[in-house]
């Protein structure tokens, strides 16, 4: 397995900040501060609610998907795999390697 390094993750880290700098300083705080108190707060639930039902419809059709391939995995250990992408691909490449010996 690959060993991730700390290196690339960081310079991507930084360059997020500094595009976020750059627009913050370029736009005016003030602006998007005043952007940020007129948005309203009742979407919030609504969109956090349609992205997690996704996730578990997601995780469902992986489920059932890796019970055809002979992989035993509950809806509740299939639910990381979604989260998190890093720990879903090696996870897909593991089982792909695994199904390929087959």
């Amino acid at each position: 397995m690959n060993n991730l390094s700390f290196r690339p993750i960081l310079i991507v880290i930084l360059i997020m900040i500094a595009f976020y700098l750059l627009i913050s300083t370029y736009s005016g705080l003030e602006e998007i501060a005043g952007n940020f108190s007129s948005t309203n707060f009742l979407f919030i639930p609504l969109i956090i609610g349609i992205v997690l039902s996704s996730i578990v419809i997601r995780s469902f059709i992986q489920k059932l998907l890796l019970d055809q391939l002979d992989v035993q995995l509950s809806l509740k250990q299939n639910f990381p795999f979604l989260i998190n992408p890093i720990i879903g691909n090696a996870f897909r490449k593991q089982l792909t390697k695994r199904t390929s010996k087959k």
